[in-house]
């Protein structure tokens, strides 16, 4: 069965309220199929970035929304500790060292940074939503080379570079499970705030992860 990928590439609007950075991304679709023509607009997406604690940026990405946070397993309080900056052509979330830079032209993209050294940032298809058929809802992040991603748990750290993993926090078993946090030898880690299966996927052309039958994508960035 053909799968019909959505892909956030471009940045239509961007506001700031709150503490929070809200994003308004265009989708364009890609088909495995010949019959069905890829590169077309299809959509929108939400992308909020907020911080919940210093040193930590919260990304949720929103196909449509339902009103429910019903599938989060942590629910946070208003973006108390960041501060927004602008830039000539660019835009600044930041939580103590930490911070979220988005180009307000060209390619979307969000780079992050520590102590003013980037660290990593979302790939040419940052965030995503498909349908194989079920609907799933991820993001893609940079690797860099040499980079090294531990984590997952599930009986000990696992180097997850090149292997694909499945986490689900809807067991009944799931505090002996693999759980969706992993940390990078570059000095961030990625806790998927879901309950839902997810899968995270890490190769040479970037890391992936995705939560399955959601249409919004909710995790949290940390430094050190």
């Amino acid at each position: 069965m053909y799968s019909l990928t959505k892909y956030a590439k471009t940045l239509s609007d961007i506001s700031a309220t709150d503490n929070t950075l809200s994003l308004g991304l265009v989708l364009n679709e890609f088909a495995e199929s010949p019959l069905t023509e890829s590169g077309r607009e299809c959509g929108r997406m939400k992308v909020e970035l907020s911080s919940p604690q210093t040193g930590i940026i919260r990304i949720c990405a929103c196909l449509h929304y339902t009103g429910k946070d019903s599938s989060r397993v942590i629910s946070t309080r208003p973006s108390g500790a960041a501060v927004i900056e602008e830039e000539d052509n660019n835009i600044i979330l930041k939580t103590g060292m930490l911070e979220a830079k988005v180009s307000k032209s060209g390619i979307f993209r969000i780079v992050f940074s520590y102590c003013g050294i980037p660290i990593t940032a979302t790939s040419l298809n940052s965030f995503f939503n498909t349908k194989r058929p079920e609907e799933y809802t991820g993001a893609c992040l940079d690797i860099a080379p040499g980079e090294i991603c531990y984590g997952l748990g599930g009986g000990g750290s696992i180097d997850l570079i090149g292997r694909k993993e499945e986490t689900n926090n809807s067991r009944e078993s799931a505090a002996f499970d693999k759980v969706p946090f992993f940390v990078s030898s570059r000095g961030y880690g990625i806790f998927v705030n879901t309950c839902s299966p997810s899968i995270f996927n890490d190769g040479c052309e970037g890391s992936y992860f995705y939560t399955e039958a959601d249409p919004e994508m909710d995790f949290f960035f940390m430094n050190g």
